[in-house]
């Protein structure tokens, strides 16, 4: 999750936990989630499910589970990382479902986000903005089709150009394209020295109760590259990319 998050709960002085992963799905791992929950529910007022790597995944039944625990835990949607939807989303049991625009985001407008939410949050609707919302909706209608038709092009480099044993499996390729390799350290370097960029989002939080380094998370992360397939990569970087990646890194995901 974002370390932006983690600083707003922190100025506000809202304690939170973390829960590890599952390294199947990548997002959280609902064994340790229903632990904590049954151990001392009363301690949790909420729930921040994050759809990681922009895998969006069918929570119904899941949040139905955990609504079952304590009713009145607030469930938090997070789709920042995955492809934007004008369309209002099927409810699964969540009380707020969140989309972002902001800073590397599917649709990076550097700012803004929007959602779908139930009465408990009404309070919020009569909070005046000043916000031209038509504008800004048209404008990830007219950015969405342009950016899936490069993100299309860029990814059709990366999926036949490199190993598919670094490559994670489609459904988490949409917000970038998610490779792990060893010496990833070395190899964003040689990007970078190249004139190349890349990312390795994101690190486990140093909030878990137990050693951090030790976790799914780390694990994941420790092999893990975020590459770009967005306005920021050209069809001869991405060839670069691909070339500089195949002569030495490789580790199954």
């Amino acid at each position: 999750v974002c370390t932006l998050l983690v600083d707003t709960l922190n100025s506000v002085g809202v304690p939170f936990e973390t829960v590890d992963i599952d390294e199947q799905t990548l997002c959280i791992d609902e064994n340790e989630l229903f632990e904590k929950l049954n151990k001392k529910k009363d301690s949790y007022e909420g729930l921040l499910f994050v759809h990681s790597y922009g895998l969006l995944r069918d929570c119904t039944s899941f949040y139905k589970e955990v609504k079952t625990i304590k009713n009145d835990l607030l469930i938090i949607d997070d789709r920042s990382l995955c492809i934007p939807t004008l369309e209002e989303p099927q409810k699964n049991n969540a009380d707020l479902i969140l989309y972002s625009t902001g800073r590397g985001k599917y649709i990076d407008f550097t700012m803004g986000g929007y959602g779908w939410c139930d009465e408990r949050f009404s309070a919020m609707k009569n909070i005046p903005i000043s916000f031209d919302s038509k504008r800004y909706f048209d404008l990830i209608l007219e950015r969405k089709p342009r950016r899936e038709n490069h993100a299309i092009l860029i990814k059709n480099i990366y999926k036949n150009g490199l190993s598919i044993e670094i490559q994670y499996p489609e459904n988490f390729q949409d917000w970038r394209f998610n490779i792990c390799v060893q010496n990833k350290d070395k190899l964003m370097h040689i990007l970078k020295e190249n004139g190349l960029i890349a990312n390795s989002e994101y690190a486990p939080l140093q909030h878990y109760e137990g050693d951090v380094n030790k976790t799914k998370a780390m694990k994941v992360h420790s092999t893990m590259i975020n590459l770009f397939h967005d306005y920021r990569i050209s069809e001869p970087m991405a060839n670069k990319i691909v070339e500089i990646i195949s002569m030495d890194f490789v580790t199954n995901p």
